[in-house]
């Protein structure tokens, strides 16, 4: 075998090219950081309203939602608003038809119920916290009243700002 030849005592060639990239990666990892870091602008206080959607309930368990209830993200947390609308549909199911395909049709044991709440937040221009908690479409969420507790998924939100914005 050759002996390679070696630059600065026990490095190669190879060696000072592997250092030099990850010097590199590093350097344009922080000048990325430093510019997305500014991107995000101050907390500002907001109304928020968003709807959580909770799947395959039973009739009797949606009918426990009240209108003007607090409810909370976290069992011991402080109230994250109040509900200001509910809506309770049936649930969508594929049934199979005689000739082997599948239809989608209203379940009848089975609900969906959007419920609807409005409180006070604070957003940055990318992210909404809610109770000190983001709040992001699609992320599954658990809901807590006095006399329920649900976990599903936030379907929208909605940001209100104070007068003149």
């Amino acid at each position: 075998m050759a002996a390679r030849k070696r630059v600065l005592g026990p490095l190669t060639w190879i060696d000072l090219i592997i250092i030099g990239l990850i010097v590199v990666g590093a350097v344009v990892g922080v000048l990325v950081y430093i510019n997305m870091a500014g991107k995000v602008g101050p907390m500002e206080e907001v109304e928020a309203t968003w709807t959580i959607l909770v799947p395959d309930i039973r009739a009797e368990l949606a009918e426990k939602v009240k209108v003007g209830e607090e409810v909370r993200l976290d069992v011991a947390a402080d109230a994250a608003g109040k509900v200001t609308d509910f809506a309770v549909r049936p649930a969508k199911v594929e049934v199979p038809t005689a000739d082997g395909k599948l239809v989608t049709q209203d379940s009848q044991i089975k609900y969906d119920l959007l419920i609807t709440v409005k409180g006070p937040g604070e957003y940055n221009g990318i992210n909404l916290y809610v109770g000190g908690r983001p709040l992001k479409l699609n992320d599954t969420i658990d809901i807590y009243s006095n006399a329920w507790h649900y976990r599903g998924v936030c379907a929208d939100i909605r940001i209100t700002r104070g007068e003149g914005q």
